[in-house]
């Protein structure tokens, strides 16, 4: 996985877990598919879980690091699928 990569998959779980809501300056999106992201605001730091296994961790502006490749591909497209719901869920709203 190259930086390109890694900057658009923590774009994506960022936009995620904000569009879920905040408590205390915590982000926190659970959901029952396995996919837990958390932003911290207070140290700007993104965690990935997948499946209760830490896979991803990002700060904006340093590389992002992946930490378990061999559900790589899994975890990926459970960010693609959320990210796609709420930009559609986003679009609809702006239409309206």
């Amino acid at each position: 996985m190259d930086d390109q990569q890694r900057t658009e998959i923590y774009e994506k779980a960022l936009f995620i877990v904000k569009e879920s809501g905040k408590k205390d300056g915590i982000y926190c999106h659970l959901e029952k598919n396995g996919l837990d992201i958390f932003y911290s605001e207070y140290d700007d730091l993104l965690s990935v879980y997948w499946k209760n296994t830490f896979v991803f961790v990002a700060k904006r502006g340093t590389a992002a690091k992946v930490m378990d490749d061999l559900n790589l591909q899994a975890w990926i497209d459970q960010i693609n699928k959320e990210f796609r719901v709420l930009m559609s869920k986003t679009k609809t709203v702006e239409r309206r």
